[in-house]
This record gives C-alpha cells, structure tokens and sequence, in this order.
C-alpha cells in the first residue's frame, strides 16, 4: 500500500487515529509545553476542511494574518513532499508508519524550538495545515 492509493478518509486516520498519530504527537508535545488544547479545535477544523472541499478557502489556514506560514500548505506539500518521501523510502519506513515519523518530527521541533513559537499556536498551525493537505490525492502531488 502507498500513499498513492490509499483512501482520504484513511489518510484522515493517520492524522487522528491513535496515540501515535501525527496530531496526537503534536498535541503531545504541546501539552508537554504548557498548551491547553481543547478537542474542539481539531473537531472544528475537520468540520471548516469538509465545507470547504472545492472552494477557494479550502486549505487556507484559519490562523490570525501575523501566524499565518509564507505560503499556502498546498505550496510546501509540493515543494517539500518528494524530499520527504525520499527520505523516508531511503530510511525504508513503511507507509502506515509514516505519520509517526513526521509527528515525532513535529514533536522534536517542539522540544527544541530555540525561537519558542507557542505551543497552543504551533499545534493549531499543524492541524490547519495536516488536516486540509489530508484530503489532497497524492497522485496530484508531482
């Protein structure tokens, strides 16, 4: 199985679904930096990503203008992706493992962020980001 062909609501999975999900580590690391996060702020973001599918604010961080990243998630995916997944074929980490890799990633930045980002904002710039890129087809991911 790859990326490729597995289902959106599968790849939703890999984001949730777990205590080694990808947003499970991020909350993790953020709650082990002080955040309080409640459930509905991912809840809400599955809701605002599922009424935006095929609209112009789909994939649009929902975060204040001075937080939100230089570019579009959908521009990183592009950019950053093909690096990634050949770091993590080199590294033969299977797909279903994958999330894992990138929360723990994502866990790591949080311990050592020498810039000190707030963790609340830095889980909300996961999951405003994680969970719309979720629903994209990586067939269309050059």
């Amino acid at each position: 199985m790859d990326l490729a062909t597995t289902p959106a609501i599968c790849r939703m999975l890999f984001l949730l679904e777990g205590h080694d999900s990808l947003l499970a580590l991020t909350y993790g690391a953020a709650r082990n930096q002080g955040a309080v996060l409640p459930q509905e702020t991912v809840l809400s973001t599955f809701r605002h990503v599922a009424a935006t599918i095929g609209d112009q604010q789909f994939g649009r961080p929902r975060l204040a203008d001075d937080d939100q990243p230089g570019a579009l998630p959908i521009s990183y995916v592009r950019r950053l992706w093909p690096i990634v997944r050949q770091i993590l074929d080199m590294n033969h980490v299977p797909v279903r493992r994958r999330p894992l890799a990138i929360g723990m990633a994502i866990e790591l930045a949080f311990a050592i962020d020498e810039q000190r980002i707030d963790p609340l904002l830095a889980a909300q710039v996961v999951t405003e980001c994680a969970v719309p890129m979720a629903k994209i087809d990586p067939r269309k991911i050059p």
